[in-house]
């Protein structure tokens, strides 16, 4: 085994690679290369253009027109490694120590590069943020990477992703973490704000700890807050995001474009005040696509976006995080959004404290923010022991895996802030949540893909006129279910039949349901993929003779057709 290979070993082992100051260069076929510890780190080398890790943790890319003296000067932060390495030659070939000799440094730093191999371009870079590096947390600070209870220089390179360096961050108080007693004052002191929800609060604190852990968590939940014109969306926004101090961001106007520019790399989380929906298609379109964004940033490593550019090579790079969004009025959520976006609804209190009471939380929690930070961050193996045994417990009171992952996953950063040990029993705390668990239940099957599907069809209007009235294909199915032979005509022309079963035929293609479901995703006979997701939808076992064709599709169940039947009064 070459010394090269003992040292690629090593470093898996380590799973940390030094980047620079101390780091061993390859050593020549002797062992016994001079030039043995190098500040900077050869990556590899692209196109003809080589990849560093400068001395200063930064990631740098410099081509054969690039290694000038000033170049290589920035590039290991002063001359005087490649002075002693390369120096110059004075009169007769003597050495001369005062300067370095620019074409051998350029040479000796090709060959590491080429030695490196192909720089592999999909290399994941690591900005400022908490992040996850297989089971551990690592914490980027600008200026120095918290990693296994250890400060490290940036440029490292831990779990397959380079730490580049940045501005310097304020780091948490590891030395004096906030205690569990202080953060349950904490807790009390959102009560300033009268949530619409029994455990909305403890829900939002929840929020608070999940946040405090960036791209950690393996799934992330995001925060909308709601509430009428000066009923204290902005004063709460303000108090949770005073909380992350340099760890949080804030805006009042912005695209989905800008947050993904803006979190190139990051794992921080950003408050985003005014998100409103907008009155125009402009604001419309703008906040659904940053609610898709959101939605992608959720899960795993958060977005993994990938984009080309006009010299042909692909940028790839990770949005992730938290995001805190407050407004008047909610955007539209779609069912795969619900599990990922908590909704808060503030409402007016009648003794709400003075204003002068609230401004002195939010100053004081950003006073706390470096104590704040550390309870957050120390706490991470507890957390994932929290999000198992909450998941467990709300997947036995009947929600679905995403539903489970959302709400373990604020329970347990509400207990990473509230307990020093494993998650204690608290039935109130889940009778206060079963309202919401409920709502949510009702909902998503509501607003299913499946339901979503055949709503569409029962409220797309038919094109036959009786009694001059333009009746919806619901409509007609209601009233052929209650005449017999009234509607069969319009019926039969969508392709559609009433089984003497009560159950209906939908045709797995057809050129009249093309046309109602033209431009949405059931287009084109995607509607019977969706359909078969609903209870008690069975595919037909032999085709069946519609519009003068035998065709096969799918029978609906009759408890899912429409009906002129009085609905049975609500309960009180």
């Amino acid at each position: 085994m070459t010394n090269e290979d003992k040292i690629e070993k090593a470093i898996k082992e380590a799973e940390v690679v030094p980047s620079h100051r101390g780091q061993r260069a390859d050593d020549d076929a002797q062992g016994a290369d001079p030039k043995e510890f190098c500040p900077i780190t050869p990556l590899g080398i692209m196109e003809g253009t080589c990849y560093f890790i400068a001395c200063n943790g930064e990631l740098r890319k410099v081509s054969h027109r690039d290694f000038t003296e000033a170049c290589l000067i920035t590039l290991f932060g002063n001359n005087n490694w490649l002075r002693q390495n390369f120096p110059a030659k004075g009169r007769k070939g003597a050495k001369d120590h005062s300067g370095f000799n620019r074409s051998e440094a350029m040479n000796w730093l090709i060959d590491k590069c080429a030695k490196r191999g192909y720089y592999n371009a999909s290399t994941p870079l690591r900005g400022v943020g908490v992040w996850r590096a297989g089971d551990d947390l690592v914490l980027h600070s600008g200026d120095a990477i918290w990693y296994k209870n250890q400060w490290l220089l940036p440029g490292q390179k831990i779990h397959g992703a380079i730490y580049t360096a940045h501005a310097s961050l304020t780091r948490p108080d590891f030395e004096s973490p906030m205690t569990a007693v202080e953060a349950l004052e904490w807790r009390k002191r959102l009560d300033a704000w009268t949530f619409e929800g029994e455990a909305d609060a403890d829900l939002l604190f929840g929020f608070q700890g999940l946040s405090h852990l960036g791209g950690f968590p393996n799934w992330r939940v995001h925060a909308f807050v709601v509430g009428e014109r000066g009923i204290g969306k902005t004063s709460l926004g303000q108090f949770l995001i005073n909380s992350l101090d340099v760890q949080g961001l804030e805006f009042n106007d912005f695209t989905e474009a800008g947050l993904r520019q803006l979190l190139l790399n990051e794992a921080r989380t950003i408050w985003l005040d005014e998100g409103e929906p907008g009155n125009d298609a402009f604001n419309t379109q703008r906040m659904a696509a940053v609610i898709r964004l959101l939605r992608k940033m959720s899960g795993g490593q958060g977005a993994r976006v990938t984009r080309g550019s006009s010299s042909g090579t692909a940028h790839n790079y990770t949005v992730t995080g938290c995001i805190l969004l407050t407004a008047v009025n909610p955007p539209p959520l779609e069912p795969q959004d619900r599990s990922r976006i908590l909704q808060i609804s503030l409402r007016n209190s009648d003794k709400p404290l003075s204003k002068k009471v609230v401004d002195s939380f939010i100053d004081e929690v950003k006073r706390h923010s470096a104590k704040f930070r550390a309870r957050a961050l120390l706490g991470a193996e507890r957390f994932c022991y929290a999000v198992e045994h909450y998941r467990e417990i709300l997947v036995q009171r009947g929600c679905d895996g995403r539903q489970a992952d959302m709400f373990a996953a604020l329970l347990a950063g509400r207990s990473l802030l509230l307990h020093d040990d494993k998650p204690p029993d608290e039935p109130e705390l889940f009778d206060a949540l079963s309202k919401r668990l409920s709502n949510v239940f009702a909902e998503d099957i509501e607003s299913g893909d499946g339901h979503s599907c055949l709503r569409h069809l029962y409220d797309t209007p038919c094109d036959s006129l009786r009694d001059g009235r333009r009746l919806t294909i619901g409509q007609i199915i209601a009233r052929e279910r209650q005449s017999p032979g009234t509607f069969n005509t319009e019926l039969d022309s969508l392709g559609l039949r009433l089984m003497p079963d009560g159950s209906l035929f939908i045709p797995g293609s057809h050129g009249q349901l093309n046309r109602v479901y033209y431009g949405k995703v059931w287009a084109l006979g995607g509607w019977k993929h969706s359909m078969r997701r609903l209870p008690g939808v069975k595919n037909t076992p032999h085709p069946v003779r519609v519009s003068g064709c035998k065709i096969r599709g799918l029978f609906i169940p009759p408890d899912l057709l429409p009906s002129l039947d009085a609905d049975p009064p609500c309960p009180p």
